[in-house]
């Protein structure tokens, strides 16, 4: 991509110079990052103010509805990946994402294993199928874990152009509420386009299903929840 879009022969030197960095057959690898969240409803609760209970009109405490809140998103991560064949690796990876929000919302801790393995079809092509186990943590509390598959596809169509697919299915258990066990599929279409070599746009697609056993648990929990915060 760095190539593509020099225009002049400084910026075509120094993407050689970082495509002669990453062509350094390095096993293992990491990353870190970290990002500034602003969200409308970070707690994903309810916007409703009241609920009907047995005994008649609950007024849910503000506290437990809807509300805004600024957080800050970690992300970190390292994986080992041996090469096994002329274009295949078996990778071993551990990632975490964790986001902690002022006061407003419970923070979030989410942690993934997996064992993968990527193969090159061509040198524009690679794809990659694994399983993975994670869990997840929510004020310090465990919330859910289980396996899952995923498979992902890389492509770069032209010089100046990536396409990437991802997919995942997990089976989730939840230690508090067995009725939202269930499983999450989520799908990811990300496209980059570089315009220059220091600056590329990309557009991302996220689509994320939860099929809970018993779907109707979630807004009964949510329910009972303001009514104890409301007494």
């Amino acid at each position: 991509e760095g190539l593509a879009g020099a225009r002049s022969e400084a910026d075509r030197l120094r993407a050689e110079e970082g495509l002669s960095a990453l062509g350094t057959d390095r096993p293992l690898s990491g990353y870190f990052g970290f990002s500034f969240v602003p969200s409308t409803n970070a707690a994903q609760a309810t916007s409703a103010t009241t609920f009907r209970g047995p005994f008649g009109l609950v007024r849910i405490n503000p506290n437990s509805r809807k509300r805004s809140a600024m957080g800050v998103q970690l992300d970190g991560g390292v994986s080992y990946a041996p090469r096994i064949g002329p274009r295949s690796r078996l990778r071993f990876g551990l990632s975490s994402t964790v986001e902690l929000f002022d006061g407003k919302a419970p923070d979030d801790l989410r942690m993934r294993a997996e064992i993968a393995l990527v193969h090159d079809l061509s040198q524009r092509t690679q794809v990659e199928a694994g399983v993975t186990y994670s869990a997840r943590w929510i004020d310090n509390k465990p919330h859910s874990k289980g396996p899952g598959l995923t498979f992902g596809l890389t492509t770069m169509p032209t010089n100046r152009d990536r396409l990437q697919v991802f997919a995942v299915a997990e089976q989730l258990d939840h230690d508090s509420a067995p009725g939202l066990d269930g499983t999450r599929a989520l799908g990811v279409l990300s496209y980059a386009h570089a315009l220059s070599p220091q600056f590329s746009v990309r557009g991302l697609l996220r689509l994320e299903r939860n099929d809970a056993a018993q779907a109707g648990d979630l807004d009964r929990m949510q329910a009972w929840a303001g009514q104890s915060a409301a007494l």
